[in-house]
């Protein structure tokens, strides 16, 4: 069985699905949070260490699409580094060629290095236009971190991300400035016209092949006559037949110049080049020329025409590029005349490709960070005024015992929201546009997708937009779609009066309608003032023969003598993570015996869904105003 070793590229794609798979249209529920009060934490996974880490799960917290982002190697621009220009040829991973300006959080490529000398300018610009520097460096702007991915940022890993185009939207696609000028760059460098040009043509392997024929421009090598399809040399041009054939003429001044042509055919006794008929402007009488060794391009594009300059012993020295062409993706570069000695040359044909398109394909990020923020109490959900020492990521818990949607998925009612940006049918978008779509339903009639309007935008006479919660396929560009309200138990098409322009279903948003989970039992006590309140981390046991670890005490804040106990590792003979306590009943705790008078359970169900991931880790103290973060980096 062969074993191959994963390549960049493959980690990119990856890392990438394993972020899609938190985004707004996820079908898995994924929640981060902390657990174990008392005892070491796991440090094996086994069934049995996991069923103990579930009783023991405290506070869970459900993942955003903002809490996940791709990161790449962090490289700050230092003053006197040496960078390496971007080359499509080489592997990049190993190169350094994009610079992090800490100052404006913005990314830019290095496309020219001085021809390798050190960086002394920072790069600082926010413009798609490469910036070009005294020092010789040239860098193009590929984006900045935006204020939502400001938090993963650390010593070692930047965030990065391609932001989905959508054309003819130029300005106003984000209102976020970061996310706003990376669109801006993207969609430049996507319509850059020189995308497809021969850029440059490299020597690869230098030879030692000679062109003796060539002919250097000088003041009388000027043309005697012209048409379309030939010249005549003037300034002692050969006077032998066929010459010059294979070779190119170049056109130094006048209404050709710049221009290369193929010599096909030289009649020595008139001095005479034969070349193809040529288009648009052509050569004039008096003209400077100079006869040139020709190189041919061949790809998948056209156009590109190019010659090699010869030092004074006729050797190549290096390719001019006369035409630049168009449309390459892919293209070879040799020298077809015939040379008089030596060894060939080979050369590299470079394709002008816009960096900045796509930042996650050019910078090909392999790690993931995860992160989210617990803030505080959580409003009264996750445990303060304790230690914990595990970290757990659960997949798709389900609703407690004790509450109304018990059994359903836990984020079952979340949901996605995209914008579709619509124009009329005809004539201007009504002006009651924002009331008569909010809140309605629409129908595409072409596509045959359907979704709730949740809130309508009329930017202009010509231009709006609508919000659809759970539209999980685009419509069609410019189908008609029919606006439907409620008619006694059923829908009614109330007007077919819009069209979507675009659906921007990659900058779709997803509502949660509820973040923050407490994993632990409540219990409500009654108690004697005089005996006090029993302490954290101390064991409870109910008449009903459960037993627990309190996690956290709350005083109730008007009744003196009434409490809430946060109960963890809740066991009896009969099972756990249930209501295994009763109300009423009497609980045995370090002060005493106290009586339950309210009692619900886990928000989750403990014993439901997948922990993905334990990590027993040093105790931390929460505290009221602590702000914990969880954080996992993963290396693809």
């Amino acid at each position: 069985m062969a074993v191959v070793t994963i390549d960049n590229q493959y980690k990119t794609h990856l890392a990438e699905t394993f972020v899609n798979s938190y985004d707004p249209f996820r079908r898995k529920q994924i929640f981060a949070g902390f657990g174990n009060v008392v005892g070491d934490a796991q440090s094996t996974r086994t069934e049995s260490n996991d069923g103990a880490t579930r009783r023991n799960i405290l506070f869970m917290k459900s993942f955003t699409q903002n809490d996940v982002s791709l990161m790449t190697t962090r490289i700050d621009w230092t003053e006197g580094t040496v960078y390496d220009q971007y080359d499509p040829t080489v592997d990049m991973k190993t190169k350094t060629w994009y610079v992090f300006n800490s100052t404006n959080n913005s990314v830019y490529a290095c496309v020219k290095n001085g021809n390798g000398s050190s960086s002394t300018i920072i790069p600082n610009t926010t413009s798609p236009d490469p910036e070009t520097f005294s020092d010789g460096y040239e860098w193009r702007y590929l984006y900045t971190i935006s204020s939502d991915k400001q938090k993963f940022v650390d010593s070692s890993y930047i965030p990065v991300e391609t932001l989905p185009y959508y054309a003819n939207l130029i300005s106003g696609a984000y209102s976020d400035t970061a996310k706003q000028n990376q669109y801006f760059s993207q969609y430049n460098a996507i319509n850059d016209s020189k995308n497809g040009q021969i850029s440059r043509i490299d020597i690869a392997t230098t030879g030692t092949a000679v062109y003796g024929k060539v002919v250097k421009s000088t003041p009388d090598r000027t043309l005697l006559s012209t048409s379309l399809t030939g010249s005549v040399l003037g300034g002692g041009a050969s006077s032998t037949d066929d010459y010059y054939n294979g070779y190119g003429i170049r056109f130094i001044d006048g209404n050709a110049i710049g221009r290369v042509e193929k010599i096909t055919d030289y009649v020595g006794l008139n001095n005479e080049v034969v070349y193809g008929a040529m288009t648009g402007a052509i050569p004039s009488i008096g003209d400077k020329y100079e006869i040139v060794p020709l190189v041919e391009i061949t790809g998948d594009g056209t156009g590109c025409t190019a010659f090699a300059e010869v030092s004074t012993t006729f050797v190549p020295t290096g390719v001019v590029l006369a035409s630049s062409g168009s449309n390459y993706t892919t293209a070879t570069a040799t020298i077809t005349t015939t040379k008089d000695s030596g060894d060939v040359f080979t050369f590299t044909p470079r394709i002008f490709d816009s960096l900045g398109q796509d930042p996650v394909k050019e910078l090909l990020p392999s790690v993931v960070k995860l992160r989210v923020l617990i803030e505080g109490s959580e409003s009264n959900q996750a445990m303060t005024g304790n230690d914990f020492n595990e970290i757990i990521f659960w997949e798709n818990p389900t609703v407690g015992l004790s509450y109304d949607s018990s059994g359903l998925l836990a984020g079952h009612d979340n949901y996605p929201s995209t914008v579709v940006d619509v124009e009329p049918t005809s004539g201007e978008l009504s002006a009651s546009f924002v009331t008569d779509y909010t809140d309605s339903f629409v129908y595409g009639k072409t596509s045959k997708y359907f979704g709730e309007v949740s809130n309508a935008v009329r930017n202009s006479n010509s231009a709006g937009s609508i919000t659809i919660k759970n539209l999980y396929r685009n419509f069609t560009d410019q189908e008609v779609l029919e606006r439907l309200a409620t008619v006694g138990s059923s829908l009614a098409v109330q007007s077919q009066n819009i069209k979507p322009v675009r659906t921007r279903e990659l900058d779709s948003t997803y509502t949660i309608s509820k973040t923050s989970w407490r994993c632990t039992h409540a219990i409500g006590i009654d108690y004697d003032a005089t005996d006090g309140l029993p302490a954290v981390d101390t064991s409870i046991t109910g008449a009903s023969g459960s037993v627990g670890i309190i996690s956290q005490v709350l005083q109730h804040p008007t009744a003196p003598t009434g409490a809430t106990l946060f109960v963890t590792d809740v066991t009896k003979s009969s099972g756990s993570g249930t209501l295994d306590f009763t109300r009423s009943e009497v609980i045995t705790t370090s002060v005493g015996g106290v009586t339950v008078s309210q009692l619900t359970g886990p928000e989750l169900d403990l014993q439901s869904g997948d922990l993905l991931y334990i990590k027993g880790i040093t105790a931390v103290n929460r505290r009221d105003s602590s702000d914990d973060a969880i954080e996992l980096v993963i290396d693809f």
